[in-house]
């Protein structure tokens, strides 16, 4: 079983990839070390070690992210867990470093695009981390369908995990009646409310523009309450947006009391263009509060069920009419709808549990094996990735010294196996620096000293022909020269042992 978890986040602390994170996190840390890689603006999770991980969001398949901060997270990691929203520069670098430090890793795709982003992906994005990761989850089975849809080899690696929440609290008597009142709206009147960050993707102009479209007789008594923080500067136009109006749409900014706000609310509505599955729909099934959606992502497994109202599919037109359909039912027929949250209340307390998702990814660290499409070197004993991990920063200190550009390798076990690396650099002399190291060591000092049990014939060669071949059985450390042909060179270190023996390519350094 996986005892020391890595777990990666590109969300900088309130979106929805931050509580899966967090909840993940949390969940795991009842019986293993997790260690959160994740901006400084996350906020801390108890019992969980912290490790700051700078978020770099671009997205071009050419950007290049330094991978030594989170070499250093995964160095001592058993496991890995990458949720992402959006594939990053810098979880790309991170899924990198795992892969060739050996770390085996699921993937936690939150946010699943449609399928026109998905094949612009497929077109640009660096996308190998999908054949190196060992596992793929998704929130839903709409959201996982549409994926393995344009990269078909997701598909026998992929499962559903749906996101969780924990069953709340009765609320207090007077809870509906305080809120309202605070906010001015009658026990006659209907409240609408979106419990999500201000965004394009959520689609609060949209919902604006339903309102707008209600016969004046039904505006006047419907008050739509956004509720979130605005982190992409989006509110100033909402509100220009809103001012006609008046206070039939009001703004609250992000609010830590989403539940109270639920427990007064009459319809909680997600008009989305993109989603996963939201913890906002999550939260408003568990709270019995009726919900109306679209089908993006996620939402359409709600939809299917018939535990939220239907807007239609992710297209403006579509649901901005949904909305006003929505809010025309619930007013016209609000038994009916009051039916519908207490289905959907029965179906979150069943399906989308905290404890159902831990468990879930529970078993998929302990279930991780060999990777799917992906020839890659055995799992090194974690404590000489953890060796490896704490001499990078020392190698790399003296090529600097030595005005040398080093390329960190990988590490593999000396059984047949091999080591790909592609490197840039101008031509030039190439020293490749080996030293062998017993698996069974404890430690890099205590094993220089000795000899491998076995020699280790090692074969190189560049853009696939055979350049060097040697064998060694002497201890300390391996040198070898070799010629450097061109800018841009495939590099592949083969090995042979008779007995298991580790080998740690510290560095390739070329003379300028």
């Amino acid at each position: 079983m996986a005892r020391r978890i890595a777990l990666f986040c590109d969300d900088p602390g309130r979106g929805g990839c931050a509580r899966a994170a967090r909840t993940i996190a949390e969940g795991l840390s009842a019986d293993r070390r997790v260690i959160l890689a994740a901006d400084a603006a996350f906020p801390a999770v108890a019992g969980v070690e912290r490790a700051t991980l700078p978020l770099d969001e671009r997205k071009s398949p050419h950007a290049r992210c330094d991978d030594r901060r989170p070499s250093m997270v995964l160095a001592d990691a058993d496991a890995a867990v990458f949720v992402d929203a959006h594939p990053c520069a810098s979880l790309i670098a991170a899924k990198r470093a795992a892969k060739r430090l050996g770390v085996p890793f699921i993937v936690s795709l939150q946010l699943t695009p449609g399928a026109d982003v998905l094949r612009a992906m497929a077109r640009g994005e660096d996308t190998h981390w999908i054949d190196a990761a060992h596992a793929l989850r998704f929130p839903s089975e709409t959201a996982r369908a549409d994926f393995c849809a344009v990269f078909p080899q997701a598909e026998v690696k992929s499962r559903v995990i749906a996101n969780g929440a924990r069953a709340r609290t009765a609320a207090a008597p007077d809870a509906r009646a305080r809120v309202r009142q605070a906010l001015g709206i009658r026990e006659d009147d209907t409240m609408v409310l979106m419990l999500a960050r201000i965004s394009e993707q959520k689609g609060q102009d949209l919902a604006i523009d339903a309102i707008a479209r209600l016969a004046p007789e039904a505006r006047d008594r419907v008050f739509l309450i956004l509720a979130g923080a605005d982190d992409d500067g989006l509110q100033e136009a909402l509100e220009r947006r809103a001012a006609p109006l008046g206070d039939r749409v009001r703004f609250l900014g992000h609010r830590d009391d989403g539940g109270e706000l639920l427990d007064a609310a009459d319809l909680a509505l997600l008009p989305s263009r993109a989603e996963g599955l939201p913890f906002a729909a999550v939260d408003a099934l568990m709270a019995g509060a009726p919900l109306a959606a679209s089908r993006a992502g996620g939402l359409a497994d709600l939809v299917r069920d018939g535990v939220a109202y239907d807007l239609g599919p992710p297209e403006d037109e579509q649901i901005i009419r949904g909305v006003v359909d929505a809010i025309a039912f619930h007013r016209r027929d609000p038994t009916a709808s009051a039916a519908r949250a207490a289905k959907g209340e029965a179906y979150a307390s069943t399906h989308l549990t905290t404890d159902a998702m831990i468990s879930a990814y529970r078993a998929a660290l302990d279930a991780l094996t060999t990777p799917i499409n992906q020839n890659t070197a055995p799992i090194l004993a974690p404590h000489d990735r953890w060796i490896f991990g704490r001499t990078c920063a020392a190698w790399r200190w003296l090529g600097s010294a030595a005005f040398m550009r080093t390329r960190w390798g990988a590490l593999a076990r000396c059984e047949g196996e091999w080591l790909d690396l592609e490197v840039g650099s101008p031509a030039g002399a190439l020293e490749l620096l080996f030293a062998p190291i017993f698996t069974t060591s404890r430690g890099l000092l205590s094993t220089l000293a000795h000899a491998p049990r076995a020699p280790v014939e090692v074969d190189v060669s560049l853009n696939g022909e055979s350049v060097d071949r040697w064998r060694f059985a002497r201890a300390g450390f391996v040198r070898r020269a070799l010629a450097w042909p061109q800018q841009e060179t495939r590099l592949r270190v083969s090995l042979t042992s008779e007995a298991p023996l580790t080998l740690m390519l510290l560095a390739l350094r070329v003379r300028r």
